[in-house]
């Protein structure tokens, strides 16, 4: 899903393009792109929408799956690093690149790609719609 954004003030974006000299950014439309998606993920991070308990998140897993994940761990390390992980963090962020690629990395040895995918999924709210 993307949502795109249209901005046609003039005031807006004669502010938006001084910011951008300002900040030496590429272009003011990289300088407002890079500043909505950091505006977004202080969202995801305050509401968050894809975090769960790390027992929760090891509770996805079949268990059958994560005890062999277990078990492999101490001669693997890049499965070592990712239960680690789980293990520190009190909450784990579903949609963490560290995560997918944790949760990818299992497949197809220890879970299927379904699998994967349902131990992955947060529900994302449809896109409001404009007025």
């Amino acid at each position: 899903m993307s949502i795109t954004v249209t901005i046609s003030d003039q005031v807006q974006l004669a502010g938006a393009g001084a910011a951008a000299v300002e900040y030496k950014a590429v272009s003011t439309q990289a300088y407002l792109q890079n500043l909505l998606e950091t505006m977004c993920l202080s969202y995801r991070n305050q509401f968050a929408v894809d975090r769960i308990t790390s027992s929760a998140f090891v509770m996805r897993f079949p268990t059958d799956a994560y005890s062999a994940i277990l078990a492999a761990a101490p001669s693997d390390p890049v499965l070592a690093g990712f239960v680690q992980a789980v293990d520190a963090a009190p909450y784990v962020w579903l949609g963490a690149q560290q995560v997918i690629d944790g949760v990818n990395y299992c497949v197809p040895t220890y879970i299927t790609q379904a699998q994967a995918d349902t131990i992955l999924f947060y529900p994302v709210p449809e896109p409001v719609p404009a007025p």
